[in-house]
């Protein structure tokens, strides 16, 4: 996982599953990646990281929208 190598496994485990407690049983991929991008800003994180966390859900084909 490409957050686990730029944010280690306590910080990425806490932005990914905070995220994906956002998405509901309709929710897609797409959904769920901009999920994870918000938890990131939600949880405090720098707009460095909160970038780097958007670049990388972008480089997987995700439409980040927020």
């Amino acid at each position: 996982m490409k957050i686990w190598d730029k944010f280690g496994r306590r910080d990425a485990d806490k932005i990914i599953f905070t995220g994906i407690s956002y998405t509901g049983s309709r929710s897609n991929q797409e959904d769920a990646a901009n999920a994870i991008v918000t938890a990131a800003q939600d949880l405090g994180y720098g707009s460095n990281d909160v970038d780097t966390v958007r670049k990388i859900m972008e480089g997987c084909g995700y439409v980040i929208s927020v």
